[in-house]
């Protein structure tokens, strides 16, 4: 995003949109608006994204691996990715995987988790309410 883009996106909020993202930054959650306004590397992310999409286009499989260690932005720039993705018009899911929450040998419950946290383009409807 160009300081030009910035700039206006940032001008064309209100105080309570851009309190709220600072505010859910803070206590490591992600807002649509800050994860927006504030990805770093965003032209590497959308290199990676877009070779994706082009990669199934071709009926060709693609995977994604995000290392790094406490702090380094790997859910922010999943988050980002995510965004890029329901805006493209792809269905997505996203379930943290922890031994305390989803325990990931149990193929049946990450299953559940996954279907029970789709999300579709333009939409707030789940399959499961």
């Amino acid at each position: 995003m160009g300081r030009e883009d910035f700039t206006q996106i940032l001008a064309g909020a209100d105080n309570f949109t851009m309190r709220r993202a600072v505010e859910r930054l803070r206590e490591g959650l992600f807002d649509s608006f800050g994860v927006r306004l504030l990805t770093a590397r965003e032209s590497q992310l959308d290199e990676v994204f877009d070779t994706g999409v082009n990669r199934l286009a071709k009926n060709e499989s693609t995977h994604l691996c995000v290392c790094g260690s406490y702090g380094q932005g790997k859910s922010h720039s999943l988050a980002y990715l995510r965004q890029r993705a329901l805006a493209r018009g792809f269905v997505t899911s996203q379930i943290n995987v922890d031994p305390r929450e989803i325990r990931f040998h149990d193929f049946r419950q990450v299953y559940k988790a996954l279907v029970s946290r789709i999300s579709f383009p333009n939409s707030d409807s789940s399959l499961v309410k």
